[in-house]
């Protein structure tokens, strides 16, 4: 809980200081995200088991998850804050949204196959197991013969991707409430957009 608390209070404070500086912060955060992820690929790839990505029925349920891809990488909410940046250009901003939510969902599914294909679902130090205490599934890839690399960057590489993914909903939140209820995003209603978030 404390961890949370922490977490909010440091990198939702970032948000009242404007798109400019989150912008900043965020860029430096992804680019440390790529390069953990990038690593985390280059050590995990020759240990999936493509048995554990086929032999757990692991598909079939996901049709039906279709309509949650859409809305799934939150670009709906990004869009206030994005309009203004592409000068109100739809043809930019809807390559923007449809380009993001493909290059992002690749990147995804390649986090998942590294997961998914190194840590079963079912069984002792599993996902299932992960999941019913609260753990984060990179929590068990020690006990799957991860080299201590692996799993290292791969905690790294998750709280990164938390982190930029907080910033870009608390800033497209931060806007999307400014332009709703017009709040100027400055003096007082930087402090009262804060409160609402």
């Amino acid at each position: 809980e404390l961890g949370s608390f922490v977490f909010i209070v440091v990198f939702g404070m970032s948000i009242l200081f404007g798109g400019l500086f989150v912008g900043r912060l965020n860029s430096v955060l992804f680019i440390a995200m790529i390069a953990a992820y990038l690593c985390m690929v280059g050590i995990g790839v020759d240990q999936i088991q493509p048995k554990l990505l086929t032999g757990q029925n692991l598909w079939t349920g996901s049709i039906l998850a279709i309509p949650l891809f859409l809305t799934s990488f939150s670009f709906l909410t990004m869009v206030p804050s994005l309009t203004p940046i592409l000068k109100h250009n739809a043809r930019a901003l809807r390559l923007a949204i449809i380009g993001g939510m493909v290059i992002v969902f690749g990147i995804y599914a390649i986090w998942q196959a590294l997961i998914l294909g190194t840590v079963p679902v079912e069984g002792p130090h599993g996902l299932a197991e992960a999941f019913s205490k609260g753990e984060p599934a990179t929590q068990f890839l020690h006990e799957h013969e991860m080299s201590r690399w692996f799993v290292m960057i791969a905690q790294y590489f998750a709280f990164f991707a938390i982190v930029t993914s907080f910033l870009g909903i608390a800033l497209g939140l931060f806007d999307f409430l400014s332009d709703g209820l017009k709040i100027p995003k400055k003096g007082w209603g930087i402090l009262a957009l804060g409160a609402l978030l």
